[in-house]
């Protein structure tokens, strides 16, 4: 038996033999286990949530999570989640909460999404958390997103939703020789393959190749935050996570403060291209899906990754070399270009002009960005000492493939 089997047989053995495991309660009208409530209790307790937060709870609410795993979950209107876990996941987990609670108590700056509980109930095993999407705004307000992304710092970062429409997953794996191959994926090629397929592969190359501004202070907080949290998860020998990214637009400050934040909110400034005012944007963060072990079956898939030629960089690499990826790509994807006096926060949306430059506006700092254009693959451009952006002459690129989506 390999390492990373042997330790798994030994996170089951926790598993099967957790004595904590003894306190139950009614969720979702059945009887059910918990599992080291008590850190989670104070959890609940620092965060302000109510103990009666899952009353709304039914289990017939989950749902197909979609994605590759599809575990069932559901959206709770008061901005938390009920997700089923894997039997690996759950094992994770019983390894990771204490550290993990810890972890939460102790950064203020984490951006980790936040368990909230642990339980079983008829065999299946659950966890209650956060919702990084959940804003807490003026109540009946309907949430329009300008953008959605999941993001891995690999070629499986993908566009969810752009102006509230959501983007449908049109998957091309491996083994289906019969489509064509990652390479024209790339080229977004229509030799074969739909529409859909067509905008998702647009969405993907959004979601990789774009950049985001940041303040220079901004940035240096976002890349501490991001470092520390993937330290920790290397700590735990767990990748494939994923940095969940949301975009809200607001013509007035107003506007933006009225329509809420979340833990891991921040808003900006920048100029709305078309129309030249400002536009107020509010971003939201979060880590998840972070229990995923290396194991056999991670191993055989990178193998075969890599033999049918997958696009790289993969997420299917060991916890050490996925950490350093994830934090490496992430931090590279802000540029430290932004500045807004009134909002000391986060990051100036993606615009998708093709002029790409970026201009002083009179009346404010030097630091404030006017514009900034999408920068594809093909077009690596450079921020000059007099804040032009540099590059090749498709600096639209990414603009063009969004108008595709």
């Amino acid at each position: 038996m390999d390492a990373p089997e042997k330790g798994r047989e030994e996170f089951k053995a926790l598993a099967r033999d957790n004595k904590e495991a003894k306190s139950t309660v009614k969720i979702g009208g059945k009887e059910v286990k918990l599992y080291g409530d008590h850190d989670f209790a104070r959890i609940r307790k620092r965060k302000g949530v109510p103990e009666d937060f899952l009353s709304s709870f039914k289990f017939e609410d989950l749902s197909d999570g979609g994605g590759k795993g599809g575990s069932p979950i559901a959206f709770l209107s008061n901005g938390y989640i009920v997700k089923e876990l894997a039997e690996g996941d759950h094992v994770a987990l019983l390894e990771m909460r204490e550290s993990l609670c810890s972890w939460e108590e102790n950064k203020e700056r984490s951006l980790l999404v936040v368990f909230l509980l642990h339980f079983e109930a008829s065999g299946r095993y659950f966890a209650a958390m956060t919702n990084v999407f959940y804003v807490k705004g003026k109540k009946g307000r309907k949430v329009i997103w300008k953008y959605q992304f999941d993001l891995k710092g690999c070629r499986d970062d993908k566009l969810l939703r752009i102006n509230g429409r959501k983007i449908t997953e049109v998957h091309k794996r491996w083994y289906m020789f019969y489509n064509c191959w990652f390479g024209c994926d790339d080229c977004l090629c229509t030799c074969c393959g739909s529409e859909d397929r067509r905008k998702y592969m647009a969405g993907k190359s959004m979601a990789y190749d774009g950049k985001l501004p940041l303040s220079k202070k901004q940035k240096e907080i976002f890349s501490e935050s991001i470092r520390r949290d993937v330290e920790f998860l290397k700590s735990h020998q767990v990748m494939d996570y994923s940095l969940l990214v949301g975009v809200q637009s607001f013509k007035t400050l107003e506007e933006a403060k009225e329509a809420g934040v979340g833990d891991n909110t921040y808003l900006c400034r920048t100029t709305d291209k078309n129309t030249g005012e400002d536009e107020f944007l509010s971003y939201h963060f979060g880590i998840v899906d972070f229990f995923q072990k290396w194991v056999l079956a991670k191993t055989i898939a990178r193998c075969l990754k890599t033999c049918f030629c997958a696009p790289q960089p993969l997420s299917t690499v060991p916890p050490d070399i996925y950490a350093q990826q994830f934090r490496i790509h992430l931090t590279n994807k802000f540029l430290p270009i932004a500045f807004d006096p009134v909002i000391d926060s986060a990051p100036v949306p993606v615009e998708d002009s093709p002029s790409a430059s970026i201009t002083p506006r009179k009346g404010r700092s030097s630091g404030e960005c006017k514009s900034i254009g999408t920068q594809g693959a093909s077009s690596r451009a450079s921020v000059s000492a007099s804040g032009s952006l540099q590059g090749p002459a498709e600096t639209g690129i990414l603009s063009q493939r969004e108008r595709k989506v």
